[in-house]
């Protein structure tokens, strides 16, 4: 019976520092899976945040197109004929301005007509003529 015992005493003590011993590795492995979650959930939470910022780029560059399609739905130009030159008479149908030796002031004209539209402006003839010649234009006022 002895023998028996001491076997037995031997079996406890050994399965004793075997569950010892493997609570000490479930403990370490509890606290590296509990390191490896915070650092998971921190990289989670980054995510979340990069992903916040994401849609607000998408939604703002959505608001940006929504605008240039009004823009370019709601485009027009408004075209003049203009005459800078001495007498209004030698251009009927034309917008006369007289010119700068007598007052005339074609930019001013210009600003007058598109108030405030963009202006595009395109010299395509000239002549002498009446002291101070004529220059023909073509006035675009445009709404963008």
């Amino acid at each position: 019976m002895k023998i028996y015992q001491a076997i037995l005493l031997c079996s406890f003590i050994l399965v004793a520092n075997i569950s010892t011993s493997h609570a000490k590795n479930i403990g370490e492995a509890a606290q590296e899976a509990m390191e490896i979650a915070s650092k998971l959930k921190a990289q989670n939470a980054t995510l979340e945040k990069n992903k916040q910022k994401q849609k607000q780029i998408i939604t703002s560059l959505q608001n940006e197109k929504k605008t240039l399609e009004n823009r370019i739905n709601s485009a027009s130009a408004e075209f003049h004929k203009v005459v800078q030159g001495k007498k209004a008479s030698r251009a009927p149908g034309w917008e006369h301005v007289t010119c700068p030796r007598y007052g005339g002031n074609l930019q001013g004209h210009f600003d007058r007509v598109c108030r405030g539209r963009r202006q595009s402006v395109l010299k395509f003839n000239t002549h002498s003529g009446d002291n101070c010649g004529y220059n023909y234009y073509i006035l675009a006022c445009i709404n963008l």
